[in-house]
């Protein structure tokens, strides 16, 4: 069973599940992936409701990428109880603020922080480069999510760094949640170019 806070194709959650279906067709082994996921990235009642729902399915193996880890832990100790064998994707240990409560098989992972310290490398440079102190609106995912705020602390204290060693600043205009939605963060877009010109 592959449960993520997202199947869609065009997020990374879809973009694992259909290199897993690939990988494990080339290998010539016949798989039953079931696929599930709640109504949206931030819908982690939705996420809840789906892990326990897990736990009657009994899978062989659940694949798990929550939105947030902390919010789906207690559910996940329930699964690792029931002896459901668990691999638990964009999360490590040490990217945790506590010690986690489970052991599943492996922790599959994208360093989260290290993505968002390229970008604000990239950027501070770019607005370096430009003599320009940057007016910045951070879109993150759900509020509640440690991969978001892993991914966009990052990149603005990188972004910071590089600018302030050039005589330069970022300005946070506000910050906003767009859920992993990209209907809703280019909705959010359209409004930051009107709202700050």
């Amino acid at each position: 069973l592959f449960l993520s806070f997202t199947n869609d194709i065009t997020e990374m959650a879809g973009q694992i599940l259909e290199g897993m279906q690939r990988e494990f067709a080339s290998a010539g082994f016949a798989v039953d992936v079931q696929t599930a996921a709640p109504a949206g990235a931030e819908d982690n009642e939705g996420f809840d409701r789906l892990l326990e729902n897990a736990i009657t399915i009994n899978p062989d193996y659940l694949i798990v990428l929550p939105s947030s880890y902390d919010l789906t832990e207690d559910r996940l100790v329930e699964v690792e109880e029931a002896g459901i064998k668990t691999i638990v994707v964009n999360y490590f240990p040490g990217m945790l603020e506590n010690e986690p409560r489970i052991d599943p098989l492996t922790w599959i992972t994208v360093n989260e922080r290290l993505m968002g310290e390229v970008g604000g490398q990239f950027m501070g440079e770019t607005y370096c480069e430009e003599g320009k102190s940057p007016n910045v609106v951070p879109f993150y995912g759900p509020a509640a999510s440690e991969i978001s705020i892993q991914r966009m602390g990052g990149a603005i204290e990188t972004m910071t760094a590089v600018l302030e060693a050039c005589g330069q600043e970022v300005n946070i205009l506000e910050e906003l949640y767009v859920d992993f939605n990209r209907e809703k963060a280019f909705t959010f877009a359209e409004n930051m170019a009107t709202k700050y010109p």
